[in-house]
């Protein structure tokens, strides 16, 4: 029976056939792979994946920062008994499968080796999590598996990895589904891999013993093919994949892929109102507030301009009566969008996690470790190797729900402070910090920020703690307790969700947009008149962020109602809209005064 040649032995065979050209030989493989494959056919990491199999791992880059790894492109080995030598390719793997086991009687030839003038190649190193904010339908359709199984499955990854530490540790964020992986790269260095992309992986799975560090090979004279392995020491714990090719993947093309759309023929507005009547039993039967939400979530940042940034747009809905009402609303939001991430603001919270990543500890961390007795691992632990996970180093086009409604009282500490501040930042400016110090020295200072499209929807009982423009108290439309009308929605699911979340991601994919020279003229009367009016009236100017609000709020019910262009209906719709929000705003502030007062009770 002819054997069946693995994808290392393949790869190594193209590698021969082009002389030695890796990234020839990867596309080649990637070539002869997806002419009978297609991508998403290719298993997908899990618990279950065999080491040595191709793999495929959706995930986001959470740190590209290590230096290059150099290894000796062959080795020849020799047999110790029978004398029999033979050469080996260190391509696409970490391990030497013949000096594996622990009594094999293969050892490294040193007469046949060059280890001074010989071939070597390099490595790249990445790593990579499993997309944060996931969604469970999101990734069911990513991984081809049934939402059933998935969630065991993302779990499973944990059995993937064999040993770990402080160092690892620090790689997760309070997502369960986000596991990492060390992912590295041959041929050529992967440029386009930028910070918190996402992407597909392809490559061969490896898993099992750590490595042993280029000190360790010789002393037991044993010639390992990275020499410059000390910086992923810390990570050896960690599965790894060896990418042969990889596929990045837009946000607005995740989970579908471009694939599925939906018919043409299909009425946005009927649509608009469905997606509407499905959202409101989680806003407390709110439909102001349920309108709002659904032009929120279809927001996205199209242009930047200093510190301005066109379809940045944070909502703030407070007046939540409990958690469980306020933790309904993302569970809506995550049965619509493909990725979804709640943040439970607490002082424990704050206190204890991280918003922003970093290549430090704060100095509580610093001083805690510091009462380590054991020497060895207090020094060991108080090093901070690669960036730390942050919790919103997320995937562009995440929904971010900032839940404050179950903040309880307390003193926040060095790193929540930090945590508040970097936050309002992110909101405000939609720029992620990246902090660097050097641990108890400056464990705060940021010197690099890059840009992120994110939503932010802040949930509170009162107006929250956060710089937000928008911010509105839902009004429930009936008593009772509408948390358990929300849950039920969610939990039964009804309806096929699909055509709404192909709906909302139609829209927010929208680059056909335009305003006529006759609704220009109407903008600009708008905003002449509205900041004559305010003048006059001694109020505060109507400022160009209120315009600019209502501008984005009519932008999206246009592409919510199927229309290319602002029209007149959507451009009185936004206004209606924004007339009640503030009304509604100074009403309850009104209530909330005589309350204080005890005008209430009175």
């Amino acid at each position: 029976m002819e054997h069946q040649r693995s994808p290392l032995e393949r790869l190594h065979e193209l590698i021969a056939t082009s002389g030695g050209d890796i990234s020839a030989a990867q596309t080649t493989f990637k070539d002869q792979l997806l002419a009978s494959t297609r991508l998403n056919d290719i298993p997908s990491l899990s618990a279950s994946s065999t080491p040595g199999t191709l793999v495929r791992f959706r995930a986001m880059v959470q740190d590209n920062g290590f230096s290059p790894q150099i290894y000796m492109s062959h080795l020849n080995l020799v047999n110790e008994e029978t004398g029999e030598t033979m050469r080996i390719s260190c391509h696409f793997s970490d391990e030497i499968s013949p000096l594996k086991p622990a009594d094999s009687k293969w050892s490294v030839n040193e007469t046949e080796n060059d280890f001074m003038f010989g071939s070597y190649s390099q490595k790249w190193p990445m790593c990579c999590v499993a997309v944060p904010g996931q969604t469970a339908w999101a990734r069911a359709l990513v991984d081809n598996a049934p939402e059933s199984e998935n969630v065991a499955m993302e779990l499973g990854i944990v059995s993937l990895t064999g040993q770990t530490n402080v160092h690892v540790g620090r790689k997760y964020s309070t997502d369960p589904y986000s596991k990492p992986v060390m992912v590295k790269f041959y041929g050529e260095e992967p440029n386009d891999l930028q910070l918190s992309t996402v992407a597909d992986f392809i490559g061969i799975l490896e898993v099992g013993e750590s490595l042993p560090t280029a000190t360790d090979a010789m002393e037991n004279e044993v010639q390992m093919q990275s020499f410059l392995n000390d910086e992923l020491d810390p990570f050896r714990g960690l599965a790894v994949l060896h990418c042969v090719f990889h596929s990045r993947v837009s946000p607005l093309e995740h989970p579908f892929g471009g694939n599925q759309e939906l018919s043409r023929n299909v009425d946005a507005e009927i649509l608009r109102e469905n997606t509407l009547e499905f959202l409101k039993p989680f806003v407390l039967d709110d439909r102001l507030a349920a309108e709002y939400l659904l032009v929120h979530v279809v927001s996205k940042i199209r242009a930047r301009h200093e510190s301005f940034q066109t379809g940045n747009f944070p909502l703030n809905l407070y007046n939540f009566p409990t958690p469980a009402s306020s933790k309904s609303v993302f569970d809506a939001v995550s049965l619509l969008l493909p990725l979804a991430r709640r943040i439970p603001l607490s002082i424990h919270y704050l206190n204890t996690n991280r918003m922003a990543p970093g290549v430090f500890v704060s100095r509580e961390s610093w001083k805690e470790m510091n009462t380590i007795k054991d020497k060895e691992t207090r020094d060991s632990d108080l090093i901070v190797h690669g960036l730390v996970s942050g919790e919103l180093q997320l995937a562009d086009r995440t929904y971010v729900v900032v839940d404050e409604v179950g903040m309880d009282a307390g003193v926040l500490k060095e790193q929540g402070v930090i945590n508040v501040r970097q936050m309002n930042d992110i909101l405000k400016f939609a720029e992620l910090p990246f902090a660097v110090g050097s641990g108890a020295d400056s464990p705060d200072h940021t010197v690099s920020k890059i840009p992120v499209d994110l939503s932010f929807l802040v949930l509170s009982q009162g107006k929250c703690m956060f710089d937000v423009d928008c911010v509105m108290p839902i009004m429930p439309n009936r008593m009772g307790a509408p948390s358990s009308v929300a849950n039920a929605s969610a939990k039964d699911e009804p309806r096929d969700m699909n055509p709404l979340r192909l709906f909302l991601l139609g829209v927010t994919k929208t680059e056909d947009y335009s305003i006529s020279e006759e609704m220009n003229t109407v903008l600009t009367n708008h905003f002449t008149e509205a900041r004559k009016k305010t003048a006059d009236a001694g109020q505060p100017l109507y400022s160009q962020e209120s315009f600019m609000l209502r501008m984005e709020i009519a932008r999206n019910w246009s592409l919510l109602s199927g229309e290319s262009s602002l029209s007149m209906d959507a451009w009185k719709k936004s206004g209606e809209m924004e007339a009640e929000r503030i009304e509604r705003c100074e009403r309850f502030a009104s209530l909330k005064r005589q309350n204080a007062d005890g005008g209430i009770d009175r």
